[in-house]
């Protein structure tokens, strides 16, 4: 007896087994999203706000200001607090660490507060992270902030 069924030709069943393996393998090999790229920091400077931060504060020495001190003594700064220098131990008033958003803002607030020597980097795209003193003696406190590519510099006099 013969079967009613109709036999495909061998090179058509042969075409359609590859279209369906090629298939899944293109979907699973597909490349995933780049991921983002790091936060920018300001060019030339390296690393991030911990490492900074560990480089000129001694071990356990950093006080973070209440929000109502910060907000009186650094107008216009998110955040701010101190820190004892790291290199320079016998440094009177220490170092001040504040994190603004706009230069202007920095700017007056380190020549109200008297600060002489200052040293900041963007560390995103909105955070300027500034580390100041308040005398030209204490830059060797400042100076560690040099191998991440920091500048120091003075603060413009009062206009």
């Amino acid at each position: 007896m013969t079967s009613a069924r109709r036999r495909a030709p061998l090179s058509q069943l042969a075409l359609a087994g590859v279209a369906i393996t090629l298939l899944p393998v293109g979907v699973a090999h597909a490349d995933p999203e780049p991921p983002p790229a790091p936060a920018p920091v300001s060019a030339g400077v390296t690393g991030a706000l911990n490492d900074w931060q560990k480089s000129v504060c001694a071990p356990g020495s950093f006080n973070q200001d209440d929000p109502a001190i910060a907000a009186r003594d650094w107008p216009g700064a998110v955040r701010a607090g101190t820190c004892a220098s790291a290199v320079n131990p016998g440094l009177t008033n220490g170092l001040w660490i504040t994190q603004w958003t706009a230069n202007t803002d920095m700017t007056s607030a380190l020549q109200r507060n008297f600060m002489a020597l200052f040293a900041s980097a963007v560390s995103d795209q909105t955070a300027i992270i500034t580390f100041a003193v308040a005398s030209p003696e204490a830059r060797k406190s400042l100076e560690p902030l040099t191998k991440f590519g920091f500048t120091i510099n003075p603060v413009p006099p009062l206009a």
